[in-house]
């Protein structure tokens, strides 16, 4: 079963929500198991010191965690960065969300953040993410108020 996207944005407590309508069945997405073993390795990365251009356990870049995990935990290829790992997923809305599902953020029509979302804790959409310089990989607030007024976030599911 497959349809065309039609993306829309919508506001949800003030925070800019980008949402699908309509889409495409992924009969590729994860499984169950290949969620777990993504949210499971995400976790074990907390503590990682953040590396621009980062790709191992010495150090991660945001898309950098992203990739290392899915390629460990699920044996699938991401591309290096966040605006090619936008283009590569399949964009699902935040009321299908899934643990293990990608987190992207866009700012001024570019993406320039992912994170690794693992659900919702204490009534929050919780990601692991690597922020900036300075910080370790973390598990942080999706809609924190650094990201209420700067980015579009979307959701993406890996094939």
């Amino acid at each position: 079963m497959s349809g065309k996207l039609f993306a829309s944005t919508i506001l949800v407590g003030g925070i800019a929500l980008a949402s699908m309508v309509g889409g495409t069945v992924n009969a590729s997405a994860l499984s169950k198991t290949q969620e777990n073993a993504v949210v499971k390795m995400a976790k074990a990365e907390r503590g990682v010191p953040y590396k621009y251009g980062g790709t191992s356990t010495r150090g991660f870049d945001c898309s950098g965690l992203a990739q290392y995990v899915y390629k460990h935990a699920a044996h699938k290829s991401l591309p290096r960065t966040s605006e090619a790992q936008y283009s590569h997923v399949t964009h699902v809305s935040w009321a299908n969300r899934k643990p293990g599902d990608l987190v992207f953020f866009k700012e001024h029509g570019d993406v320039g953040h992912v994170g690794i979302y693992i659900g919702v804790i204490n009534h929050h959409s919780m990601m692991i993410a690597a922020p900036y310089t300075g910080k370790n990989v973390r598990e942080e607030v999706i809609y924190s108020s650094y990201w209420k007024s700067r980015a579009t976030i979307s959701f993406g599911r890996v094939k």
